[in-house]
């Protein structure tokens, strides 16, 4: 399993470019857990680009505990901007998270292997500067019209 981020560029000019790799997000201090003697690396869940800021985050997991860590990344560097916590009485994935969607209001709506759909908010007080603000996640089928139909949808 590759678990690297690399960042392509798609530019007409320098196509297929490689522009930025990060191979090891998955031993950041955030996302490592010790598990039962067993030691567990992080794993990545999903990327977001944010159009309103430009910006584009990765949502990362650690280990099975179902903790969340969410990256600001940029050409440079992958930096810690929020972190979603499965204490303080929420349950949270008691398996791996395979897939998320961004709310309004800094939630995050993930799906795992446990079955579970869980709503996030970020963990107060955890980052400094945490607010990540990214905008809902858009999804939808793009239907084309046919010139002078009607169309139902």
């Amino acid at each position: 399993m590759v678990q690297d981020v690399r960042i392509w560029q798609l530019g007409p000019g320098d196509f297929g470019t490689l522009r930025a790799q990060f191979t090891n997000l998955r031993s950041s201090a955030g996302l490592m857990r010790n598990e039962d003697e067993d030691f567990s690396f992080g794993y990545v869940v999903e990327t977001f680009y944010d159009q309103p800021s430009a910006e584009v985050f990765l949502l990362a997991g650690a280990g099975t505990a179902g903790d969340l860590l969410l990256f600001r990344v940029t050409l440079a560097e992958a930096v810690p901007a929020a972190v979603f916590s499965s204490g303080g009485g929420n349950p949270g994935h008691s398996g791996i998270v395979r897939s998320a969607l961004c709310l309004p209001g800094g939630r995050v709506l993930t799906a795992g292997e446990d079955g579970c759909i869980c709503a996030w908010a970020e963990a107060g007080g955890d980052l400094e500067g945490a607010n990540f603000g990214l905008e809902p996640t858009v999804y939808g089928a793009v239907r084309p019209v046919a010139a002078g139909r009607a169309s139902p949808y």
